[in-house]
């Protein structure tokens, strides 16, 4: 197995990023953040796909965004001589801030081409939202989520931090190749770049994803509930921003200044 950033010049680009849209679908399948949003999308599974389509198309043509896709080759033991190379997985990062020069070599830069993709999903989204022809979504749970997380406008703000921070925006693979280490591998590439570039790493998942996370070092940071759906934020701390003083301690005392940490709390330590 190998990874690779697939971008818009990749010679590959149209063999690889057709399969990203059902991987997607059918890993998210049975999300209970997803259903409850999209109660549709096991009743129209093509819908289903085209949403994550446009959601990966976003971070490819995003400002500073990366899309690095697993790809299984001879070296894996489940590699099929006849069936040959297959995707396995993908993941979807946004740089934040001010990026140095090396860093752009690494996060792309935003190109007036760029723009006018997002500008036409923009505008597909909208004209969708504006003959209501989106099969899959509920407006009246879209409705109930954002009511429930209003109060915690202040928390999410910190968290999707817009100063030099990384997104983690999907995490997806395959189920026929589940639990083989593929996820642990797709994370690593940003969890490196985080540390080399001294940045966190933020992100929402829902119960489905928390072992995982945890297990390769991101912290529960707060947690949302509506109906039987629950889920937290998670953030990821270089070790530079670990110590005392460092970035990680302003952000617990952040969190208590607007009570979503208890004083005895410490994440950890």
């Amino acid at each position: 197995m190998h990874t690779f950033p697939l971008t818009v010049n990749h010679p590959l680009l149209n063999a690889y990023l057709p399969k990203l849209g059902p991987i997607a679908a059918s890993a998210f399948l049975d999300d209970e953040y997803l259903n409850f949003l999209m109660p549709g999308i096991k009743q129209y599974p093509l819908a289903f796909e085209r949403t994550f389509m446009d959601r990966i198309k976003v971070r490819l043509y995003g400002k500073h965004s990366v899309v690095r896709v697993a790809v299984s080759d001879d070296s894996d033991a489940w590699w099929n001589e006849e069936v040959g190379e297959e995707v396995l997985g993908f993941s979807t990062w946004d740089r934040n801030g001010t990026l140095t020069a090396e860093e752009e070599n690494v996060w792309g830069r935003d190109s007036l081409a760029k723009s006018f993709e997002r500008l036409a999903l923009t505008l597909k989204h909208q004209y969708v939202a504006l003959f209501s022809l989106d099969l899959i979504s509920s407006p009246s749970n879209i409705a109930d989520f954002n009511t429930t997380m209003e109060p915690n406008k202040t928390f999410t703000a910190i968290l999707h931090d817009q100063s030099r921070s990384i997104w983690l925006g999907n995490l997806a693979v395959d189920p026929r190749f589940q639990r083989r280490g593929i996820g642990k591998r797709l994370l690593r590439w940003g969890l490196e770049r985080a540390g080399r570039e001294g940045v966190r790493v933020g992100q929402w998942a829902s119960r489905a994803g928390d072992t995982l996370y945890e297990s390769v070092g991101f912290e529960k940071v707060g947690e949302y509930r509506f109906g039987k759906v629950r889920g937290w934020g998670f953030l990821w701390w270089p070790d530079v921003e670990k110590g005392p003083g460092g970035a990680r301690e302003r952000w617990l005392l952040e969190m208590r200044d607007i009570g979503k940490i208890k004083e005895s709390e410490s994440l950890g330590e």
